[in-house]
């Protein structure tokens, strides 16, 4: 008996952690005041122009760091990725209804740090135009002051 409880306990465990795994926090508000977020709406996860951005988000890591930009990619099919990790369906597909990117190409949108949207593109994606226009914005050059005194 004491067997089986603690299998119960463990099988109980492992289940929260695999939850809590799987778990990313939405809404995008949140992030609101702390990360710019780039909202990436695909097709799907084999989308040749999806594949090539993503080599360029990878080659651009840390220049995207130094900006507090968080990478969301989203799926037409309601599945949605952050870091590796999976979103919830629900919150996804009201994400697709809120932004409305088209649906047949990828889209790139840029939400600032206010939480309102500076930049969408479907193709032909440019990260040094998206640095150089959060590079242009007051609270990026706040940002790059303050950080050049610490």
């Amino acid at each position: 008996m004491l067997y089986f409880i603690h299998i119960l306990f463990f099988s109980l465990i492992a289940t929260i952690k695999f939850q809590e795994v799987r778990q990313v926090p939405l809404p995008l508000s949140q992030y609101q005041w702390e990360n710019r977020l780039l909202l990436v709406f695909a097709k799907e996860k084999s989308d040749e122009q999806l594949l090539a951005l993503k080599k360029q988000l990878k080659a651009e890591a840390d220049e995207l760091k130094g900006r507090d930009i968080l990478v969301f990619y989203f799926f037409q099919d309601n599945s949605g990725e952050f870091e590796g990790k999976k979103l919830d369906e629900k919150e996804v597909e009201k994400l697709w209804k809120s932004y409305l990117p088209s649906r047949e190409v990828t889209t790139l949108l840029l939400i600032g740090k206010d939480g309102g949207e500076k930049y969408r593109k479907t193709k032909g994606f440019d990260l040094n135009e998206i640095f150089s226009l959060i590079d242009g914005m007051p609270m990026r050059r706040q940002e790059m002051r303050q950080r050049g005194k610490n």
